[in-house]
C-alpha cells in the first residue's frame, strides 16, 4: 500500500513540478497563442477563398474561349448546311451544263465542311489542352497556398514549443 502512496506522491509532485515548469518558461500567454492560431487560420480561411476565386477565374476564361470559337464554327457549320441543302434542291431538278456546275459548287462546299469538320476536331483538342493547362497552374497555385496556409497555421505552435527550448540554454550558460 505504501508504494502505491509513494507513487502517486511522486505523480502528483511530478504534475505540480512540471506545470510550475510550463508557467514560468511560456513563451506567451494562452490567450496570445490562442490570438496566433485564430489569425492563422483566418488567413488559411482568406487564402482558400482567394484560391477559389481563381478556379471560377479561370473556369471563366476557359468557357468564354470555347464559347466564343464553338459559335462561330457552329455558324459556319449551319451556313454551309444551308448551302447544301440548296445545291442538293437545285440538283435534283437541274440538267445537262447546269447541273455540271452545280456538282463543282457541291463539291467545294464538301471541301468547306470537311475543313469546318477538322476546326471543330482542332477546337476540342484546344479547349481541352487549355481546360487542363488551366487546371495544372490552379492545382501549382493551390498547392502553394496550402503550403504557405501550412507555415501560418504552425507558426504559432512552433513559437510556443521553441521558445522554451531557448530560454533553457540561455538559462544553462
Amino acid at each position: 500500500m505504501s508504494k502505491k502512496g509513494g507513487f502517486l506522491k511522486g505523480l502528483g509532485l511530478g504534475a505540480l513540478v512540471a506545470g510550475i515548469g510550463a508557467l514560468l518558461f511560456a513563451p506567451q500567454s494562452g490567450k496570445e497563442t490562442r490570438e496566433d492560431i485564430g489569425k492563422g487560420f483566418d488567413e488559411a480561411k482568406d487564402q482558400l477563398s482567394a484560391g477559389l476565386e481563381k478556379v471560377r477565374e479561370a473556369s471563366v476564361r476557359v468557357k468564354d474561349d470555347s464559347v466564343k470559337e464553338t459559335k462561330e464554327l457552329m455558324r459556319r457549320a449551319e451556313k454551309l448546311k444551308e448551302q447544301m441543302s440548296a445545291v442538293a434542291l437545285k440538283l435534283s431538278s437541274a440538267s445537262g451544263d447546269i447541273k455540271d456546275d452545280l456538282l463543282e459548287e457541291a463539291k467545294k462546299l464538301m471541301v468547306e465542311a470537311k475543313a469546318v469538320a477538322e476546326e471543330l476536331e482542332v477546337l476540342g483538342k484546344k479547349i481541352g489542352t487549355s481546360t487542363k493547362r488551366e487546371a495544372t497552374k490552379l492545382s501549382k497555385e493551390v498547392k502553394k497556398s496550402a503550403d504557405k496556409v501550412a507555415g501560418s497555421v504552425s507558426k504559432p505552435v512552433k513559437k510556443t514549443t521553441n521558445k522554451p527550448a531557448a530560454r533553457a540554454k540561455s538559462s544553462k550558460k
